[in-house]
C-alpha cells in the first residue's frame, strides 16, 4: 500500500477520473448521434467539434489514470 496519509487525496483522484471518462462518454455519444448521422451542417460541426474535444478528454484522462495507477495497491 504506497499511499499511507494520502487515503484522501486518492479517493478524490478516483472519484475525478470517474467524472472525466462519464464527461468522455457523453462526448463519444454525441459525436456519433451527430457527427455521421445528421443532414445540416450546423449538426455534423457540432458533432466534429465535440470530436475533437473528445480526443483531448482521453488525452487528459490517460494522463490522470497514469497518476491514479500510481496508487494501486
Amino acid at each position: 500500500m504506497n499511499y499511507s496519509g494520502n487515503e484522501e487525496v486518492r479517493d478524490d483522484l478516483k472519484k475525478f477520473t470517474e467524472a472525466l471518462y462519464e464527461v468522455f462518454r457523453q462526448a463519444s455519444a454525441f459525436e456519433s448521434r451527430y457527427k455521421w448521422n445528421k443532414g445540416t451542417l450546423v449538426e455534423r460541426l457540432a458533432g466534429t467539434a465535440v470530436g475533437d474535444a473528445k480526443d483531448g478528454l482521453a488525452e487528459i484522462y490517460r494522463k490522470i489514470a497514469e497518476v491514479e495507477h500510481q496508487f494501486q495497491d
